[in-house]
């Protein structure tokens, strides 16, 4: 483990310009003790330099049927390869805003807290949907990228497999029930890029976060 050092953990299958964009932010991160460590699901041409590293998963980790790698599984094989005394997490086409890296050491440090939350824009074909982030650990109230910790705090709970429906809120969720002191960043860190809230089924989500009404009661929000 490197003192100081924040391991910025991306699983891709992707690469292309979302990949890219999501490098440039790390690499622009005020904080200067950053790692990213991308694992990737199949084999894509991706350059890197500096404290980038690549990891492929291999066919140990991915289903028969369709060649794709279990559940959140990319995410766990990541912190097996982190050196960096905390950890986060990032989207293989989102961006963390320059501050991120430095705003969660911080909050961690001044705290004492084993991990922290902040919150996260959701943007869908490039425009402004709705912003997720509360401090409460609860589904809808946190985006994977909206979270890092020490890295020992993984020792309590890690990225599992087969989740439920949203494996982020789970391990967080673990954390807090195991007594682990979080913190919350009261400030927009991350912007999530993502064409899911576009999709048929989420598109009433959608439409209620722009119209302003409580979008949350749409969902299934856990406790």
């Amino acid at each position: 483990m490197t003192p100081g050092l924040i391991s910025v953990i991306t699983p891709t299958r992707r690469g292309g310009p979302g990949l890219r964009r999501c490098r440039e932010s790390v690499i622009n991160q005020t904080y200067r003790q950053v790692e990213h460590v991308i694992v990737a699901d199949e084999g894509i041409d991706i350059q890197v330099e500096g404290t980038s590293y690549i990891y492929a998963l291999n066919d140990l980790w991915r289903t028969p049927t369709t060649n794709k790698s279990t559940g959140a599984w990319p995410w766990f094989i990541g912190t097996q390869f982190t050196r960096g005394e905390y950890v986060t997490f990032l989207g293989d086409d989102d961006e963390m805003l320059p501050h991120h890296c430095e705003r969660h050491v911080e909050a961690m440090q001044e705290t004492g807290a084993d991990y922290s939350l902040s919150k996260v824009e959701f943007y869908v074909d490039g425009e402004y949907a709705l912003t997720i982030g509360d401090g409460r650990v609860a589904i809808t109230h946190l985006d994977s990228d909206s979270i890092a910790c020490r890295r020992e705090t993984l020792r309590t709970a890690n990225w599992q497999a087969n989740g439920g429906n949203s494996p982020d809120f789970e391990m967080v969720l673990r954390w807090h029930n195991a007594g682990l002191k979080g913190c919350f960043v009261d400030e927009v860190t991350c912007r999530h890029n993502d064409g899911w809230l576009s999709t048929p089924e989420m598109r009433p989500i959608l439409e209620a976060a722009r119209a302003g009404s409580d979008w949350r009661k749409l969902m299934v929000v856990g406790a």
